[in-house]
């Protein structure tokens, strides 16, 4: 059965694609690809180039955070690195301990991804203007939030794999 973050994680790849396919006739041969921190373009590359780069960031994606997770399952306990391993990785525990470490990453690559739309839109509407800039304001915005959604992903994860239960007697 599809959870809501798998069908989600699969709006986004189609919100990806669904991006190249309607931008890739709009955008002009060479595009500005790179801003300065107020928004001003400081790098440019091909439209080929530019929508390789974001198809093969999208493919990335899809094979760390969803491909990768259910290959973990095939790895040795020894390359798997989280807290109190022995205890979450105990016959008994594997199956949800793997179940939740899938649904984590799958929660980061749903992230990661509403990151990448974001940017990537804000990179074709500047593309699409007469004085190409990017908003500034709208590009820390999104980069402040994607660090704070990082951090609190990351203490999220330590901090549920740190604690081993405590037995009911």
């Amino acid at each position: 059965m599809m959870r809501n973050r798998e069908r989600f994680f699969i709006i986004l790849i189609s919100v990806c694609v669904l991006q190249l396919v309607y931008y890739w006739p709009l955008m002009p041969e060479r595009m500005a690809s790179h801003f300065d921190g107020s928004g001003n373009p400081n790098g440019w590359s091909s439209r080929r180039a530019f929508f390789c780069l974001y198809a093969g960031l999208t493919v990335m994606v899809i094979f760390m955070f969803r491909i990768l997770p259910s290959l973990l399952r095939l790895f040795p306990d020894s390359l798997i690195s989280i807290s109190n391993r022995e205890y979450w990785l105990a016959s008994e525990r594997r199956q949800v301990t793997f179940s939740l470490i899938t649904d984590l990453l799958l929660l980061f690559g749903n992230g990661t991804l509403i990151f990448f739309v974001a940017i990537v839109q804000l990179v074709f509407l500047a593309n699409l203007k007469n004085i190409i800039r990017i908003s500034a304001d709208a590009m820390w915005c999104l980069v402040i939030i994607y660090v704070i959604f990082t951090l609190a992903w990351t203490i999220n994860i330590i901090h549920r794999f740190k604690k081993i239960p405590e037995r009911k007697e």
